[in-house]
C-alpha cells in the first residue's frame, strides 16, 4: 500500500525549503563558546564536538568507539545511586508476564510526502495539542531551515535532537526513510525541542526527558492513523516501541545484577573483577552490554511506563493528561517525578499490563491473518 497525504493538505508552497545543518554553523558557535572560556559551557562545546563528529559519520555506529566495561561500570556506579529507586517499578514492568519477540521488524509503507508537508503537519498536530505545544514549536524551529535535516537512513540512529542550552536551539536530525515512521520520529523530536524550548533545564533529567515524546508518538499514532487512515501503521509504531523497551528492560536487569557485583569488587584488581564478571557473564555478554550505560538503559524505562498512564487519561480526558505533562516538562524532574505524579494521582503500571496485552493480542492477530 502507498499513502499520498497531498490531497489532505492545503499547500501554498512555491519551492521546496533546503533543509540543511551546516557543520560550518556547528563548528563556528563551538569555538564561539569555547572562546569565552567558561565552566558554564563546557558542557554545550562537547554536545557540539559530539554532533559534529557524528555529522560527519552520518550517524553511523562504530564499536570501537564504545568504554571499556572497567569504565563504564565505574562511571554507571556513580549514577547508580539516583537511578536504583527507579528500579522497582521497572522490574515490576519487566516481570508482568507479557513476552514480546526481537524478530520483530517494523512493515511501515511508503509515504509520498515533502519535507514541507511533514513539518507543516507536524505543526498541525501539535496544534491541536493546544497553544502550549504550538507555541513552542514555532519558537525553537523558527530557522528550520539551519535547524533540522533530513539524514540518510542507517543502524546508527533512529532520530536524534541536540539542544545548546547557551544559545538555546535545538538541531533535529530525521532519518529520510520515505515510509510512515517519519510521522512518529518528527513527532518524538519535534517534542524534544518544545520541551527545550519551554524549560531549558528539562533535557538534564536523563531519567524522564523521554515521557513526553513518548507519549506524543502514542498520540500521534491514532492521530495520524484516524487523519489519513493509515490502517495498522500506528499499531505498528506502539508495538515496535514496546518491543525495544521491554527488551531493553532485559540488558537494564542484568546491567543491576553486574553493578551490584562491581560494587562488591570495585577494589579489586582489573585482572580480578574481570575474573569475577567473567564468572556470571561471557565476553560476548560482556561486549554486547559495553554499548549501553546505566543512564542510556533508563532513558526510555520510567518515561515508557508514565507515558502509558498518560495516555489512558488522555482516551478519556484529553485536557486533564495535557496538563498533566506540562506541569512535568516545567516542573518535573528526576528527583521530584515520583511525587509529581502521585499528585496527580499516578501509579506507574497501573495500565501498563492492559496495554502491553491489547498490543500483544493484535500483533498476534495479525501474525495469524498473514499465516
Amino acid at each position: 500500500m502507498y499513502f499520498n497525504l497531498e490531497v489532505c493538505l492545503l499547500i501554498g508552497i512555491i519551492m521546496a525549503k533546503n533543509y540543511n545543518i551546516r557543520i560550518e554553523y556547528l563548528e563556528r558557535i563551538k569555538n564561539m563558546l569555547a572562546s569565552f572560556g567558561e565552566e558554564e559551557y563546557d558542557y554545550d562545546v562537547g554536545r557540539l564536538e559530539l554532533l559534529i563528529e557524528r555529522l560527519k559519520s552520518n550517524f553511523t555506529i562504530d564499536a570501537d568507539d564504545a568504554e571499556d566495561i572497567l569504565v563504564q561500570l565505574d562511571t554507571d556506579m556513580f549514577f547508580w545511586h539516583d537511578y536504583r529507586r527507579f528500579f522497582p517499578k521497572v522490574k515490576e514492568f519487566y516481570n508482568d508476564g507479557i513476552v514480546v519477540s526481537d524478530q520483530f521488524r517494523c512493515k511501515f509503507a511508503p509515504l509520498d510526502i515533502s519535507h514541507d508537508e511533514l513539518i507543516d503537519l507536524t505543526r498541525t498536530f501539535f496544534k491541536e495539542q493546544g497553544e502550549f505545544f504550538v507555541k513552542h514549536f514555532d519558537h525553537a524551529l523558527r530557522d528550520a531551515e539551519n535547524h533540522i535535516s533530513f539524514i540518510e537512513p542507517n543502524d546508527g540512529t533512529a532520530g536524534e535532537m541536540y539542544y545548546i542550552k547557551a544559545l538555546n536551539e535545538v538541531f533535529l536530525f530525521i532519518p529520510d526513510t520515505k515510509k510512515v515512521d517519519m510521522l512518529y520520529t518528527f513527532a518524538h523530536e519535534s517534542e524534544h525541542a518544545i520541551d527545550m524550548d519551554a524549560n531549558p533545564t528539562y533535557y538534564e533529567n536523563c531519567g524522564i526527558r523521554e515521557t513526553s515524546t513518548l507519549f506524543m508518538e502514542m498520540v500521534a499514532s491514532d492521530y495520524y492513523n484516524e487523519k489519513f487512515n493509515l490502517g495498522i501503521q500506528g499499531f505498528y509504531n506502539q508495538f515496535s516501541n514496546l518491543t525495544s523497551i521491554k527488551l531493553d528492560t532485559n540488558d537494564l536487569i542484568e546491567r543491576q545484577r553486574m553493578l551490584k557485583l562491581y560494587k562488591k569488587i570495585a577494589d579489586y584488581s582489573d585482572e580480578a573483577i574481570m575474573k569475577r564478571l567473567h564468572n556470571k557473564w561471557s565476553q560476548r555478554d560482556l561486549d554486547l552490554r559495553k554499548d549501553y550505560s546505566l543512564v542510556t538503559l533508563y532513558f526510555y524505562q520510567i518515561p515508557y511506563l508514565t507515558a502509558i498512564e498518560l495516555y489512558k487519561i488522555y482516551k478519556t480526558d484529553r485536557e486533564k493528561a495535557l496538563y498533566i505533562l506540562t506541569d512535568i516538562i516545567l516542573n518535573g524532574t528526576d528527583q521530584n517525578i515520583f511525587s509529581l505524579l502521585n499528585k496527580h494521582g499516578i501509579s506507574l503500571n497501573k495500565n501498563a499490563f492492559e496495554y502491553e496485552k491489547s498490543l500483544v493480542l493484535k500483533y498476534d492477530s495479525l501474525e495469524k491473518d498473514t499465516k
